[in-house]
Protein backbone atom coordinates (compact mmCIF):
# COMPACT_ATOMS: atom_id res chain seq x y z
CA UNK A 1 0.00 0.00 0.00
CA UNK A 2 2.83 2.55 0.95
CA UNK A 3 4.29 1.59 -2.95
CA UNK A 4 1.00 2.75 -4.23
CA UNK A 5 0.87 5.90 -2.49
CA UNK A 6 4.09 6.95 -3.17
CA UNK A 7 3.24 6.02 -7.18
CA UNK A 8 -0.17 8.05 -6.87
CA UNK A 9 1.42 10.61 -5.00
CA UNK A 10 4.62 11.13 -8.00
CA UNK A 11 2.24 10.81 -10.68
CA UNK A 12 0.24 13.93 -9.37
CA UNK A 13 2.68 15.53 -8.49
CA UNK A 14 3.82 15.19 -11.93
CA UNK A 15 0.36 16.64 -13.53
CA UNK A 16 1.02 19.88 -11.08
CA UNK A 17 3.23 20.36 -8.25
CA UNK A 18 0.88 19.84 -5.56
CA UNK A 19 2.59 17.59 -2.50
CA UNK A 20 -0.28 14.82 -1.62
CA UNK A 21 0.78 15.03 2.07
CA UNK A 22 -0.65 18.44 2.23
CA UNK A 23 -4.28 17.58 1.62
CA UNK A 24 -6.69 15.30 3.69
CA UNK A 25 -8.15 13.96 0.89
CA UNK A 26 -8.48 13.16 -3.23
CA UNK A 27 -11.29 16.11 -3.25
CA UNK A 28 -8.95 18.72 -1.38
CA UNK A 29 -5.76 17.71 -3.98
CA UNK A 30 -7.93 17.91 -7.31
CA UNK A 31 -8.74 21.26 -5.74
CA UNK A 32 -5.06 22.33 -5.16
CA UNK A 33 -4.48 21.05 -8.56
CA UNK A 34 -7.04 22.96 -10.52
CA UNK A 35 -6.02 26.19 -8.21
CA UNK A 36 -2.00 25.38 -9.76
CA UNK A 37 -3.41 24.51 -13.19
CA UNK A 38 -5.98 27.31 -14.35
CA UNK A 39 -5.37 30.89 -15.18
CA UNK A 40 -4.27 32.78 -11.80
CA UNK A 41 -6.41 35.94 -12.42
CA UNK A 42 -9.32 33.96 -13.27
CA UNK A 43 -9.37 31.58 -10.03
CA UNK A 44 -8.63 34.85 -7.64
CA UNK A 45 -11.69 36.47 -9.08
CA UNK A 46 -13.85 33.71 -7.55
CA UNK A 47 -15.84 35.39 -5.02
CA UNK A 48 -16.28 33.29 -1.71
CA UNK A 49 -18.81 33.94 0.67
CA UNK A 50 -18.48 35.94 3.79
CA UNK A 51 -20.73 34.66 5.93
CA UNK A 52 -21.97 31.27 6.86
CA UNK A 53 -25.62 32.48 6.30
CA UNK A 54 -24.57 33.16 2.84
CA UNK A 55 -22.66 29.83 2.51
CA UNK A 56 -25.45 28.23 3.81
CA UNK A 57 -27.60 29.33 1.03
CA UNK A 58 -25.46 28.18 -2.23
CA UNK A 59 -24.78 24.78 0.03
CA UNK A 60 -28.38 24.35 -0.02
CA UNK A 61 -28.65 24.42 -3.86
CA UNK A 62 -26.06 21.18 -4.20
CA UNK A 63 -27.25 18.25 -4.28
CA UNK A 64 -24.77 16.24 -6.48
CA UNK A 65 -25.62 14.26 -9.92
CA UNK A 66 -28.89 12.44 -9.99
CA UNK A 67 -30.04 9.86 -12.63
CA UNK A 68 -33.36 10.71 -14.30
CA UNK A 69 -35.85 7.92 -15.70
CA UNK A 70 -36.48 8.67 -19.37
CA UNK A 71 -36.95 7.03 -22.66
CA UNK A 72 -34.41 5.87 -24.61
CA UNK A 73 -33.96 7.39 -27.86
CA UNK A 74 -31.75 5.51 -29.85
CA UNK A 75 -32.62 1.86 -29.59
CA UNK A 76 -36.22 1.72 -28.96
CA UNK A 77 -39.11 1.49 -31.38
CA UNK A 78 -41.26 3.91 -29.42
CA UNK A 79 -38.39 6.67 -30.11
CA UNK A 80 -38.41 5.73 -33.63
CA UNK A 81 -41.73 6.52 -33.65
CA UNK A 82 -41.92 9.52 -32.07
CA UNK A 83 -38.85 10.79 -33.71
CA UNK A 84 -40.44 10.70 -37.60
CA UNK A 85 -41.17 14.08 -38.29
CA UNK A 86 -40.78 16.59 -34.91
CA UNK A 87 -43.81 19.08 -36.36
CA UNK A 88 -46.51 16.54 -36.99
CA UNK A 89 -49.10 17.29 -34.37
CA UNK A 90 -50.70 14.32 -34.41
CA UNK A 91 -47.92 12.75 -32.57
CA UNK A 92 -49.99 13.98 -29.35
CA UNK A 93 -49.02 11.72 -26.99
CA UNK A 94 -45.54 13.11 -26.63
CA UNK A 95 -44.89 16.72 -25.64
CA UNK A 96 -42.37 18.72 -27.96
CA UNK A 97 -39.62 20.79 -26.17
CA UNK A 98 -37.56 23.75 -27.58
CA UNK A 99 -34.82 22.02 -28.90
CA UNK A 100 -37.35 19.64 -30.72
CA UNK A 101 -36.97 16.87 -29.19
CA UNK A 102 -39.76 14.56 -26.74
CA UNK A 103 -40.74 13.73 -23.15
CA UNK A 104 -43.17 11.41 -22.87
CA UNK A 105 -46.18 11.86 -20.97
CA UNK A 106 -47.22 9.45 -18.28
CA UNK A 107 -49.89 7.20 -19.96
CA UNK A 108 -47.36 6.35 -22.74
CA UNK A 109 -44.59 5.60 -20.17
CA UNK A 110 -47.15 3.65 -17.74
CA UNK A 111 -47.82 1.21 -21.19
CA UNK A 112 -43.98 0.67 -21.77
CA UNK A 113 -42.67 1.13 -18.56
CA UNK A 114 -41.70 -2.74 -18.61
CA UNK A 115 -39.37 -2.99 -21.87
CA UNK A 116 -38.73 0.54 -22.80
CA UNK A 117 -37.72 3.10 -19.58
CA UNK A 118 -33.69 3.11 -18.70
CA UNK A 119 -31.89 5.06 -16.11
CA UNK A 120 -28.80 5.85 -17.81
CA UNK A 121 -25.34 7.10 -16.00
CA UNK A 122 -23.10 8.95 -18.62
CA UNK A 123 -19.63 8.22 -17.99
CA UNK A 124 -17.38 11.25 -17.78
CA UNK A 125 -20.63 13.59 -17.64
CA UNK A 126 -18.91 16.01 -15.37
CA UNK A 127 -15.86 16.89 -16.63
CA UNK A 128 -17.37 17.09 -19.91
CA UNK A 129 -19.21 19.66 -18.58
CA UNK A 130 -16.85 21.58 -16.79
CA UNK A 131 -14.99 21.84 -19.80
CA UNK A 132 -17.43 22.71 -22.45
CA UNK A 133 -19.27 25.39 -20.32
CA UNK A 134 -18.76 28.56 -18.36
CA UNK A 135 -19.88 29.13 -15.01
CA UNK A 136 -20.23 32.60 -12.78
CA UNK A 137 -17.27 34.41 -11.53
CA UNK A 138 -16.26 37.61 -9.94
CA UNK A 139 -18.47 39.15 -7.02
CA UNK A 140 -22.05 38.44 -7.04
CA UNK A 141 -24.88 40.77 -5.63
CA UNK A 142 -27.92 39.89 -3.97
CA UNK A 143 -31.69 41.52 -5.16
CA UNK A 144 -34.84 41.23 -3.03
CA UNK A 145 -38.41 41.88 -3.85
CA UNK A 146 -40.24 43.29 -1.14
CA UNK A 147 -43.30 43.58 -3.25
CA UNK A 148 -45.96 40.65 -3.72
CA UNK A 149 -46.97 41.87 -6.92
CA UNK A 150 -43.42 42.24 -8.14
CA UNK A 151 -42.77 39.10 -6.92
CA UNK A 152 -45.27 37.41 -9.22
CA UNK A 153 -44.74 39.37 -12.05
CA UNK A 154 -41.12 37.95 -12.14
CA UNK A 155 -42.18 34.78 -12.09
CA UNK A 156 -45.32 35.53 -14.97
CA UNK A 157 -42.56 36.89 -17.00
CA UNK A 158 -39.74 34.23 -16.75
CA UNK A 159 -42.18 31.27 -16.90
CA UNK A 160 -43.83 33.00 -20.25
CA UNK A 161 -40.88 33.11 -22.04
CA UNK A 162 -38.96 29.60 -21.09
CA UNK A 163 -42.50 28.21 -21.33
CA UNK A 164 -43.15 29.20 -25.06
CA UNK A 165 -39.82 27.64 -25.75
CA UNK A 166 -36.79 28.79 -28.77
CA UNK A 167 -39.16 29.12 -31.63
CA UNK A 168 -43.16 29.64 -31.05
CA UNK A 169 -45.45 28.30 -33.84
CA UNK A 170 -47.73 31.48 -35.34
CA UNK A 171 -49.61 29.27 -37.59
CA UNK A 172 -49.88 27.01 -40.43
CA UNK A 173 -49.09 27.45 -44.28
CA UNK A 174 -50.96 23.96 -45.44
CA UNK A 175 -49.56 21.03 -43.65
CA UNK A 176 -46.41 23.25 -42.50
CA UNK A 177 -46.04 24.93 -39.43
CA UNK A 178 -45.25 28.55 -38.93
CA UNK A 179 -42.50 29.28 -36.49
CA UNK A 180 -40.68 32.27 -35.32
CA UNK A 181 -37.94 33.06 -32.60
CA UNK A 182 -38.56 34.11 -29.75
CA UNK A 183 -36.29 36.74 -29.48
CA UNK A 184 -36.16 36.81 -25.49
CA UNK A 185 -35.50 33.10 -24.83
CA UNK A 186 -31.55 33.18 -24.89
CA UNK A 187 -31.20 36.48 -23.33
CA UNK A 188 -32.99 34.94 -20.55
CA UNK A 189 -31.09 32.01 -20.25
CA UNK A 190 -28.33 33.86 -20.24
CA UNK A 191 -29.20 35.34 -17.02
CA UNK A 192 -30.39 32.44 -15.47
CA UNK A 193 -27.25 30.42 -15.87
CA UNK A 194 -25.06 32.82 -13.69
CA UNK A 195 -28.30 33.63 -11.48
CA UNK A 196 -29.89 31.76 -8.11
CA UNK A 197 -33.53 32.08 -7.03
CA UNK A 198 -35.41 31.72 -3.82
CA UNK A 199 -38.77 31.13 -5.06
CA UNK A 200 -42.15 29.40 -4.74
CA UNK A 201 -43.38 26.72 -7.37
CA UNK A 202 -45.04 23.59 -7.76
CA UNK A 203 -45.60 20.99 -10.73
CA UNK A 204 -48.41 21.29 -13.01
CA UNK A 205 -47.75 18.51 -15.24
CA UNK A 206 -48.48 14.47 -14.45
CA UNK A 207 -44.78 13.74 -15.34
CA UNK A 208 -43.29 10.30 -13.47
CA UNK A 209 -40.37 11.39 -11.24
CA UNK A 210 -39.43 14.93 -9.53
CA UNK A 211 -36.57 16.82 -11.55
CA UNK A 212 -36.12 19.27 -8.45
CA UNK A 213 -34.28 17.61 -5.35
CA UNK A 214 -34.69 19.09 -1.63
CA UNK A 215 -33.60 18.32 1.70
CA UNK A 216 -34.80 16.05 4.49
CA UNK A 217 -34.50 18.27 7.36
CA UNK A 218 -34.91 15.06 9.18
CA UNK A 219 -32.23 12.94 7.96
CA UNK A 220 -30.77 16.20 6.45
CA UNK A 221 -30.10 13.43 2.91
CA UNK A 222 -31.62 14.60 -0.36
CA UNK A 223 -35.42 13.49 -1.84
CA UNK A 224 -37.06 13.93 -4.81
CA UNK A 225 -41.14 14.93 -4.46
CA UNK A 226 -43.45 16.22 -6.64
CA UNK A 227 -44.79 18.52 -3.37
CA UNK A 228 -44.94 22.40 -4.04
CA UNK A 229 -41.71 24.34 -3.16
CA UNK A 230 -41.95 27.01 -0.68
CA UNK A 231 -39.13 30.10 -0.77
CA UNK A 232 -37.24 27.10 -1.84
CA UNK A 233 -33.57 28.25 -3.11
CA UNK A 234 -32.40 26.83 -6.06
CA UNK A 235 -29.84 27.62 -9.20
CA UNK A 236 -31.03 29.42 -12.53
CA UNK A 237 -29.69 26.32 -14.25
CA UNK A 238 -32.04 23.60 -13.21
CA UNK A 239 -34.99 26.26 -12.46
CA UNK A 240 -34.65 27.15 -16.32
CA UNK A 241 -34.82 23.02 -17.19
CA UNK A 242 -37.33 22.72 -14.24
CA UNK A 243 -39.81 25.45 -16.11
CA UNK A 244 -39.20 23.67 -19.52
CA UNK A 245 -40.09 20.13 -17.88
CA UNK A 246 -43.59 21.56 -16.49
CA UNK A 247 -42.96 23.01 -13.16
CA UNK A 248 -44.76 26.38 -12.62
CA UNK A 249 -42.86 29.33 -10.40
CA UNK A 250 -45.44 31.61 -8.45
CA UNK A 251 -42.76 33.63 -6.53
CA UNK A 252 -39.50 35.09 -6.85
CA UNK A 253 -38.56 36.20 -3.25
CA UNK A 254 -34.76 37.08 -4.25
CA UNK A 255 -32.07 36.84 -6.66
CA UNK A 256 -28.27 36.15 -6.63
CA UNK A 257 -26.61 37.34 -9.18
CA UNK A 258 -23.43 37.42 -10.92
CA UNK A 259 -22.38 39.66 -13.90
CA UNK A 260 -19.72 37.47 -16.09
CA UNK A 261 -18.86 34.15 -16.29
CA UNK A 262 -16.07 31.77 -17.32
CA UNK A 263 -14.43 28.69 -18.51
CA UNK A 264 -13.36 28.23 -14.94
CA UNK A 265 -12.49 24.40 -15.31
CA UNK A 266 -11.13 24.37 -19.29
CA UNK A 267 -7.19 24.15 -18.82
CA UNK A 268 -7.61 21.48 -15.62
CA UNK A 269 -10.00 19.04 -17.84
CA UNK A 270 -8.43 19.48 -20.96
CA UNK A 271 -4.81 18.91 -19.47
CA UNK A 272 -6.53 15.60 -17.56
CA UNK A 273 -8.08 14.82 -20.78
CA UNK A 274 -4.72 14.08 -22.74
CA UNK A 275 -3.34 12.75 -20.16
CA UNK A 276 -5.84 9.86 -20.14
CA UNK A 277 -5.62 10.01 -24.25
CA UNK A 278 -2.04 9.34 -24.31
CA UNK A 279 -2.00 7.20 -21.77
CA UNK A 280 -4.74 4.96 -24.22
CA UNK A 281 -2.15 5.35 -26.95
CA UNK A 282 0.47 4.12 -24.79
CA UNK A 283 -1.36 1.06 -23.42
CA UNK A 284 -2.67 0.46 -27.44
CA UNK A 285 0.75 0.69 -28.70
Amino acid sequence: MEYIYKEFSLALFKISPVPMSLNISLAAQAMEMWKQIEDKKMVESICIPPNMEQYNIFKSMYHGGRVLLTLARYDTQSWLNAGMDPYKEEQSNYNMDSDCSYKMTRDVMEEIVEDELKMLDVVSLYPSVMKKHLYPTGKYHTHILTSAKQQELDAKSMMDIISRGKYETIGRDGDDLLRIENELYDPMKEIMFRTCYLVDMHIDKPIIVAFLIRKNLETNSPEQSLAPFAKYWVTGVELFEAIRIGYVVDRIYQKIAWASKAPLFKTYIEKLFKIKEDNKKVSNS
